[in-house]
């Protein structure tokens, strides 16, 4: 817990407030993923909180935000990761063409998420990412 009180999950809901699109709020999440260490990090000073706390608050909402994702029909999905842009407008080529490359897919998805979660995340973004560069770039 931290010393205001606060607790790590209190921390992520109003981060996620802030993050209009669902998609938005799956990279933050991403984000806080360390590939090195396989632990979730704090984007704000690590010692404010339990890493215990972190990592399950933090899994939690990861899976959460990723499940809410895949739930949208493919016309969501595109809407989502459109009003992302009109968050970020600065580059969108530049972006999406860097996200084809990076295997975007890998990054953005759970270290839980199931295989099958996995390969529906891949076709979908693939689509919609296809979709996204082909209306509005």
């Amino acid at each position: 817990m931290a010393t205001d009180g606060k607790s790590f999950h209190d921390f992520l809901k109003s981060a996620m407030g802030a993050i209009p699109s669902i998609f938005g709020r799956l990279i933050y999440m991403a984000g806080l993923w360390d590939t090195e260490t396989r632990c979730y990090r704090p984007l704000t000073t690590p010692e404010a909180f339990e890493p215990k706390e972190v990592e399950e608050a933090a899994h939690h909402q990861h899976m959460e935000v990723f499940e809410a994702w895949l739930c949208l029909k493919l016309e969501g999905q595109v809407a989502d990761v459109a009003e992302y842009f009109e968050e970020h407008p600065e580059n969108r080529r530049a972006i999406l063409d860097n996200w084809k490359e990076q295997a975007l897919h890998v990054k953005l998805a759970p270290s839980a998420a199931s295989v099958v979660q996995q390969d529906l995340f891949r076709s979908d973004l693939e689509i919609v990412l296809n979709m996204v560069a082909w209306k509005n770039l």
